[in-house]
């Protein structure tokens, strides 16, 4: 009765540890390549606008120089955010990894569990 007990609580764990870790492997793989994409552009454009930044202020940068860089300011919190997504997204594709690999150390444990139960009888 207990071996069954604990070849069930094993397959239990080793169902539900690979529907979650599947879940979290697809769904943060597809949100890391979004945002992966997504910074890859912001970052594109900010140096777009670093790049045509005058070094020296001009007669015309005088007159009007804070939009510029608030922009640069905003695009930097931007790509700041962007890269706190990648990271958490990267640690949740970690996490659905990790999950699998737990419930096939559940499957090996049900093996040998049953291999074990085989030659005690």
């Amino acid at each position: 009765m207990k071996r069954d007990r604990t070849v069930r609580t094993l397959f239990s764990g080793a169902i539900l540890l690979t529907v979650v870790g599947l879940g979290n492997l697809v769904f943060g793989h597809v949100r890391l390549t979004h945002y992966e994409t997504a910074l890859s552009e912001a970052a594109s454009e900010l140096s777009n606008a670093t790049a045509n930044m005058p070094e020296r202020p001009t007669d015309s940068s005088t007159q009007n120089p804070l939009p510029t860089s608030l922009n640069i300011e905003r695009q930097s919190r931007l790509i700041d955010g962007l890269k706190a997504r990648v990271d958490f997204y990267t640690l949740v594709v970690l996490g659905g990894r990790c999950m699998l690999a737990a419930a096939g150390v559940c499957l090996l444990g049900i093996l040998l569990h049953r291999g074990i139960s085989a030659r005690e009888e």
